[in-house]
């Protein structure tokens, strides 16, 4: 299946078409992004999966509660866009992230 066409890559002129893995958990919401930019300069949206933390009615989110909820769903969520974009974890050229609430190292230990 292929993915949306986005205007141009900002990439200079890869020698190859490059893949990358994003990695979104700084709120309520994890996601798993997967990007392909290709050697002609288009950027193509492969995969895009996330689940978001619903806390019961009347509660914030509490950033213990958010995490465990990230580390239930990360693995899950990774798969899911790998599967989506029909690749193979080893085509993956490099892994982006938002730093934020959650700890990645623990959920990159998830991998």
């Amino acid at each position: 299946m292929p993915g949306r066409l986005r205007k141009v890559s900002p990439l200079k002129a890869p020698s190859k078409d490059l893949i990358a893995l994003g990695l979104e958990g700084s709120a309520n919401k994890f996601g798993a992004g997967i990007i392909r930019h290709g050697m002609d300069g288009s950027v193509s949206v492969l995969a895009n999966v996330r689940h978001t933390y619903i806390t019961p009615p009347g509660e914030g989110f509490q950033p213990r509660d958010t995490a465990l909820h990230h580390r239930e769903w990360a693995l899950k969520i990774i798969k899911q866009a790998i599967s989506d974009a029909d690749i193979d974890l080893s085509a993956v050229d490099c892994i982006c992230f938002t730093k934020g609430p959650v700890r990645l190292y623990k959920a990159i230990n998830l991998i």
